[in-house]
């Protein structure tokens, strides 16, 4: 029951820091940030406490304005918290760093490419004769999520990457291993592996991707 609390309320933070990093979310009243995460004023102010001494979003409620404004001022608190405390803020700064630092995986070019390799196969298999001045499509580079979530937390263990993959999950996001690409695929756009239609779904089902388990 702890861990279901602690994982709602660090979705909900992630989403909340999202909301505020981008540039396109212009407006930071309190009656906005409240209808867009369902929670009540107290909450609101509780989670930007969260972030603001975690170091990662520090935005503080300007009643001027009637929003949420960014402040320069440190108001960083993770290394004078209890060890309670300590170890959530520490977990929200690093997932925070790796939504916005992770890339996501390009579906849309893996599903081009999966539909002209296809194509080509059928080319071939109909006149196995005649000559490939080509050779089959080239497939796009995916990045390694795996190396670059190492890059981004080098300080953090094999266990500890699983644990937050699975935040990322909780959050909302897709990643999974693919026996594909041999690769985990990231992405926050998950259309084109639940479009049956789609080039991309078939060729992950035929590989497993899609039938099984998605786990670390």
């Amino acid at each position: 029951m702890v861990y279901n609390v602690l994982m709602s309320k660090l979705t909900r933070q992630i989403h909340l820091y999202m909301y505020m990093d981008d540039p396109d979310n212009y407006e930071h009243s309190p009656e906005r940030l409240i209808d867009y995460l369902g929670v009540s004023l107290r909450t609101l102010q509780r989670d930007f406490k969260d972030l603001r001494e975690s170091g990662t979003s520090n935005y503080t409620y300007n009643s001027k304005s009637g929003e949420y404004v960014y402040s320069e001022e440190d108001a960083t608190k993770i290394e004078s918290a209890d060890r309670r405390r300590k170890l959530y803020l520490t977990k929200l700064a690093r997932m925070c760093r790796i939504v916005k630092k992770l890339p996501f995986t390009n579906l849309e070019k893996l599903n081009e490419y999966e539909a002209d390799l296809k194509d080509y196969l059928s080319e071939r298999k109909k006149y196995p004769k005649r000559p490939d001045p080509y050779g089959p499509p080239k497939m796009p580079y995916i990045p390694d999520i795996k190396y670059e979530y190492f890059n981004i937390c080098p300080e953090v263990s094999e266990r500890t990457r699983q644990r937050d993959f699975q935040t990322l999950r909780d959050a909302g996001f897709v990643i999974f291993y693919s026996q594909r690409y041999r690769e985990y695929l990231f992405t926050d756009d998950d259309s084109y592996i639940t479009s049956k239609d789609s080039a991309l779904y078939k060729a992950l089902k035929k590989a497993g991707d899609i039938r099984k388990k998605r786990g670390s």
